[in-house]
């Protein structure tokens, strides 16, 4: 994931991930509606950094591979929680 977003980083995220993990992902960290078109895989890779507690500070260097698991882990359950949320307001 790491090396495809550094090879193709205006590549669409969904390559890797689906609809509803990088609209999760994009909610969580942006606080704002997402956008219809899905973002590149160097944004959501960027996301899910921040996530794990990459602060993204400007002069930062990449995120590795421990903020990016604990990242994934976070996605993952926040993805868990929106599905169960909208079961439960069906």
């Amino acid at each position: 994931m790491t090396m495809l977003a550094r090879i193709y980083p205006d590549a669409s995220c969904e390559i890797i991930f689906t609809e509803e993990e990088w609209k999760v992902a994009y909610i969580m960290r942006q606080r704002k509606k997402p956008p219809i078109q899905p973002i590149t895989l160097a944004i959501m890779v960027n996301l899910i950094a921040q996530m794990g507690g990459y602060l993204n500070r400007t002069h930062d260097t990449e995120p590795g591979p421990t903020v990016l698991w604990v990242g994934l882990q976070r996605l993952r359950n926040f993805t868990l929680a929106q599905r169960v949320y909208k079961q439960l307001i069906e």
